[in-house]
């Protein structure tokens, strides 16, 4: 990929993991509400903030090919 469109490729997923945690944050955010006051805006708040934290570490951990396969090699028993 040219390096002026790298950029746009990563704005690109930022804006899909904020997309992820808006409609995760609209179809969570009524379920929620009970256990924070009973505010939705406040259990929306929440979603989305935890919501965005959340994505942003799977992402980085989906992208950590070496971690993926030490994790896949002490799930299956193999080693070095």
């Amino acid at each position: 990929m040219p390096a002026g469109l790298r950029g746009w490729a990563r704005s690109d997923k930022r804006l899909a993991k904020t997309a992820a945690s808006a409609f995760l944050t609209v179809g969570l955010s009524p379920s929620v509400a009970p256990y924070v006051r009973g505010s939705e805006v406040l259990a929306a708040v929440a979603i989305m903030s935890v919501g965005l934290i959340v994505l942003d570490v799977l992402t980085a951990l989906v992208q950590d090919r070496e971690f993926l396969r030490e994790m896949i090699r002490k799930k299956l028993g193999g080693g070095r």
